[in-house]
C-alpha cells in the first residue's frame, strides 16, 4: 500500500472497497487516515465515508450504501482501465450494468468487458 494516497483519491476508493469486501476494519481506518483527498471527490463518495459508522454500513451486502460503493468503484475501475477489478464486479454481479456503462466500456475500447457483461 502506498504511504500517501492523497495523489489519487480513486486509488484510495478502490483500496477502501477491498477492505470492506474482505472485512478488514483496521486497514479501512488506516486508509481513511492516510487519505485526505476524498474531500475533493463527489459528494456521493464523501457521504459514504462521512462518519465512524461508515464501515459497519458498508459491510452489509445489500445496503444502499454498499450498492453505491460498488457502482462508484466499478466506474472508477472502468475509468482507470483496471479490467481485472471491473471484471470482479461483473463476474460476481455486484453492479447493475446500465447502457451508459456499456457505452463507456466501448468508448474506452474495453470490448472484453462488454462480452463479459453479456456472459454473466
Amino acid at each position: 500500500m502506498p504511504d500517501n494516497l492523497d495523489d489519487d483519491p480513486s486509488e484510495a476508493l478502490l483500496y477502501l472497497y477491498f477492505t470492506v469486501r474482505y472485512f478488514d476494519e483496521q486497514l479501512f481506518k488506516v486508509i481513511l487516515s492516510r487519505t485526505y483527498n476524498l474531500r475533493g471527490t463527489d459528494v456521493e463518495v464523501q457521504n459514504l465515508f462521512k462518519d465512524s459508522r461508515s464501515y459497519s454500513r458498508l459491510t452489509v451486502e445489500n445496503s444502499f450504501d454498499r450498492i453505491k460503493l460498488n457502482r462508484v468503484c466499478f466506474e472508477t475501475a472502468l475509468d482507470k482501465d483496471y479490467m481485472d477489478i471491473a471484471f470482479h464486479f461483473i463476474e460476481n454481479g455486484y453492479v447493475l450494468i446500465t447502457w451508459d456503462m456499456v457505452t463507456t466500456m466501448l468508448k474506452n475500447r474495453q470490448e472484453y468487458l462488454v462480452k463479459q457483461c453479456i456472459k454473466y
